[in-house]
């Protein structure tokens, strides 16, 4: 059996205050990618260069999506250190 990635995200804010999670993984974009296809009530923005974001369309899709997958949503300050320590181990 497949495992799932490890996913960390942050939770920001559209100008008109919909709320949008970018999602980073040691593993990889494809992997989280992957894990998170076709989320319901959710668009995915991806592309080279930038960590995938998923916007909230409907209400309280986001929160479902990081309960069943486990997300570990980060406060900015713990977000930059994983960054950090993620681009170590050439993820960025």
């Amino acid at each position: 059996m497949r495992q799932s990635p490890e996913l960390y995200g942050l939770m920001l804010f559209s100008h008109g205050w919909a709320r949008i999670l970018t999602v980073m993984s040691p593993q990889g974009d494809d992997a989280a990618l992957e894990a998170l296809s076709h989320p319901e009530g959710i668009r995915v923005e991806h592309g080279a260069g930038h960590l995938p974001q998923f916007h909230e369309i409907r209400e309280g899709a986001l929160d479902r999506m990081i309960r069943e997958h486990g997300i570990t949503v980060l406060d900015k300050p713990e977000w930059d250190k994983a960054k950090r320590r993620l681009r170590k181990s050439d993820y960025f």
